[in-house]
């Protein structure tokens, strides 16, 4: 009786396992998967891989791929979208230039991809390299980032072509980080001053803490003044149910400002059906016009 019953588990493993393989071969066919998350899944958040990678069909990728765009256009209120045509340049230099096989491409080499996320280096210089242990001459790439204080190295040890990263440098990963929030991609130096909050959902209610000391306020005689823009999209088990657009409008005297370290500002905001919730929070300041992204998880 057990090994019937062990019998039935295995079958209900492995036809679970040809399913997902079935739907998973079926979703890599998808055109929305070959022309977008194959190159921009090196752009993208942690929380957007795992919501993307759980979208049910090509509507909700459709929605996710409008909305992607949407929240990395510096100038939203016009019809072109600067982050998204960088993007495709980016994508067609490293095609032509980087590709290291006859049929490879090259946006998926080592430089292509940090070309995908970090752009194009400021300077970029072509040496030859000594490998001392082979007593021989071999060509050598030096890119330059100094927006991110970052100097990369690529050698072709071979000589046939094909590069790798030579001693990934420490702030490589923090660079990569900054610029996958960047609402501007194509900047070569640390430009406006970028304000940061940070996010919390708690008895009912959206919870933002700003520091006070990188707040750029508006001056209006004795009163200290900021406006927000809050869009929140939110996500139920990573499925896209709700989206908030809200602002905010804060003054406050000048001496009850100096006395606060943080400045709080709350959004209301119900949950009643259980499980796992993401908040793609986009702050804008309105005054100053620049603006911050963050996610805020939650599990009730």
């Amino acid at each position: 009786m057990i090994r019937k019953y062990v019998f039935l588990f295995i079958l209900f493993v492995l036809f679970g396992f040809a399913c997902r393989s079935i739907e998973q071969k079926k979703f890599e066919k998808s055109p929305y998967y070959k022309s977008f998350y194959r190159t921009t899944r090196f752009i993208m958040t942690d929380y957007e891989k795992k919501i993307y990678r759980f979208l049910p069909d090509n509507k909700a990728i459709e929605d996710f791929i409008k909305d992607f765009w949407k929240r990395r256009d510096p100038t939203p209120n016009t019809e072109e979208n600067e982050n998204y045509d960088e993007f495709l340049r980016r994508i067609a230099y490293a095609n032509k230039y980087f590709r290291e096989r006859t049929r490879g491409l090259g946006w998926n080499t080592n430089r292509g991809r940090i070309l995908l996320q970090l752009g194009f280096p400021l300077q970029r210089r072509r040496e030859q390299y000594n490998l001392q242990s082979e007593t021989r001459y071999v060509p050598y790439e030096i890119w330059y980032y100094p927006r991110f204080e970052l100097v990369l190295g690529f050698i072709d040890r071979g000589d046939t072509g094909k590069y790798e990263l030579l001693s990934p440098p420490p702030g490589l990963l923090s660079a990569i980080d900054e610029a996958i929030y960047e609402f501007d991609i194509n900047k070569k130096y640390r430009g406006k001053f970028l304000f940061k909050f940070k996010g919390k959902y708690k008895k009912n209610k959206l919870i933002f803490t700003f520091p006070v000391k990188n707040i750029l306020f508006k001056e209006l005689e004795n009163k200290m003044k900021i406006k927000y823009k809050f869009d929140i999209s939110v996500f139920l088990n990573y499925k896209k149910i709700d989206f908030l657009s809200i602002t905010k409008t804060i003054e406050k005297k000048k001496e009850e400002l100096l006395k606060l370290n943080k400045l709080h500002i709350d959004i209301p905001y119900n949950i009643r059906t259980k499980g796992k919730y993401y908040f793609d929070v986009l702050v804008t300041d309105l005054i100053n016009n620049t603006r911050h992204r963050r996610y805020i998880s939650y599990r009730n």
